[in-house]
């Protein structure tokens, strides 16, 4: 019967932490219509920022933003406005491709983020099923307990 219901409750503790875990869940479409979209990232994927240079600046109306270094500074255009913490992770990978020397080129365009190594996604629904036969398994115990302890009782 414990068995029973530690099964149970892992299975009502697996769906509900991978409800709250999962991404790709739309609101407008709701939890059946979205389920096969929705997914548990499972190991985090690897991007590679996309950069072309050039001796001149790069006309355009996207944002110029620099990064001072010891020996260089490097401008890069946005392809638009970004959010604080983007900008931040792309003067990080510009860092990281172009080492600090003074044959860098001065003048950058973001492109874009390249995937190198994509995420590991657990389908949502998948780990609904493992915990609704946790659950299952578990009330057939729980039943099968019961029943047992009730021909027990009447037995005596």
């Amino acid at each position: 019967m414990r068995a029973g219901l530690i099964l149970i409750l892992t299975g009502v503790f697996v769906a509900l932490s991978g409800l709250f875990l999962s991404n790709g869940y739309d609101s407008h479409e709701g939890i059946l219509a979205s389920l096969p979209a929705m997914g548990i990232p499972v190991t985090a994927g690897s991007e590679r920022a996309t950069f072309q240079h050039s001796p001149d600046v790069f006309p355009g109306e996207g944002p110029l933003v620099s990064l001072q270094r010891t020996l260089s500074k490097l401008i890069v255009r946005l392809p638009r406005p970004m959010e604080e913490y983007e900008v931040a992770r792309i003067l990080e990978a510009l860092d990281e491709q172009y080492p600090d020397r003074n044959d860098v080129p001065k003048y950058f365009l973001f492109q874009r983020w390249t995937v190198v190594k994509p995420a590991f996604w657990l389908p949502f629904g998948l780990l609904l099923v493992v915990a609704s036969a946790a659950i299952l398994v578990g009330v057939a115990l729980v039943l099968f307990a019961r029943q047992r302890a009730n021909q027990k009782a009447n037995s005596l």
